[in-house]
């Protein structure tokens, strides 16, 4: 597994033991969407602290979520390899 550095960023993991990372995380919200690729999805954590809600999206591999600051930031993060072509 890649681990979460500085920026927050998670990188490319493979499988995911969700109740150990809500424990050994407990001040992350974890939001998941499933995907085409080979490991399964797109994983996106972020501090309890901050607003967030989940934006309907039916496709693959992108989980989208609006925080909630003085304005909403809506963040839309993918998993889209260069193999994979979409339309």
């Amino acid at each position: 597994m890649t681990p979460i550095n500085n920026n927050g960023f998670l990188g490319e993991v493979e499988r995911v033991d969700f109740a150990l990372m809500s424990a050994a995380l407990s001040n992350r919200n974890v939001l998941y969407q499933s995907g085409e690729n080979a490991h399964g999805g797109v994983l996106v954590m972020v501090r309890k602290d901050i607003s967030a809600v989940r934006v309907s999206c039916s496709l693959p591999s992108i989980c989208a979520l609006d925080l909630q600051f003085d304005q909403t930031i809506r963040l839309i993060p993918m998993y889209a390899p260069e193999s994979k072509t979409r339309n």
